[in-house]
């Protein structure tokens, strides 16, 4: 029972605010003074046991986040992906053409673009896989970060350090070593494959 009214809080809180995200993503820059109110708002709704889904797209889609997405994408210097299209060049891509991008975002038809593939050589001699995804891709999946990190971080296992926001391998084989120290036997290393 709990949990069906959990599903349809999250559905009714959808519906509810659906158009509002889509309204405030026209002039997006009316986002902008709402993002650390709205931030706080869904991080309240997640300790609670629900997700406020109703305004995360928005938050993502709002002018304040994607420039943001765009800055910490841009200071990373990556490489353009199979669209050729360098950081550099999707500011001005984006004044033209970021209303529809943003539009085809809330309205769920947003696709991706495929990966480029790159070989890149190992220092073992082995090659390792990598797929660079576009620009906007990356900038699209930076603003998502920024939106639902905070949000999960509260919830993810004191025990876990990959791909968490002021954790690194240094401190996962300290904690590694302290539990040998306590007597534990068994320490899990693992990657995931899809």
């Amino acid at each position: 029972m709990e949990y069906q009214q959990q599903i349809a809080y999250q559905r009714d809180m959808f519906v509810e605010h659906k158009q509002e995200a889509i309204g405030q993503s026209a002039n997006r820059e009316d986002v902008n003074g709402a993002i650390p109110t709205l931030t706080e708002q869904v991080g309240k709704e997640t300790n609670q046991g629900r997700v406020f889904t109703g305004k995360l797209l928005g938050i993502v889609c709002s002018a304040h986040n994607l420039s943001r997405a765009y800055k910490q994408v841009k200071k990373n210097k990556g490489a353009a992906g199979i669209d050729n299209v360098p950081v550099g060049e999707f500011a001005a891509w984006f004044a033209k053409e970021g209303d529809e991008l943003v539009n085809q975002i809330l309205r769920g038809e947003y696709l991706p673009s495929a990966v480029k593939a790159v070989e890149i050589s190992k220092p073992n001699g082995g090659v390792r896989q990598l797929g660079i995804p576009t620009v906007k891709d990356r900038i699209i999946q930076q603003a998502i970060s920024q939106v639902l990190t905070p949000i999960y971080e509260q919830v993810f296992s004191d025990h876990s350090y990959g791909f968490r926001p002021k954790r690194n391998v240094q401190q996962a084989v300290r904690r590694a070593c302290s539990y040998v120290t306590e007597g534990r036997n068994v320490v899990v290393d693992m990657d995931m494959k899809s």
